[in-house]
């Protein structure tokens, strides 16, 4: 479960996903927009 408070967008959950290419950088990017209400670069 995702808790906002306690992340710091480092993009590591993305990055170390097996089924997404994002390294920690662009899973960081792609986490605030997620967050933010975006796709994040993600096709859902």
């Amino acid at each position: 479960m995702f808790h906002e408070k306690q992340c710091d967008f480092c993009g590591e959950c993305l990055a170390k996903c097996h089924y997404l290419d994002f390294n920690a950088e662009t899973g960081s990017e792609a986490f605030r927009k997620l967050v933010g209400g975006g796709k994040g670069g993600l096709d859902l």
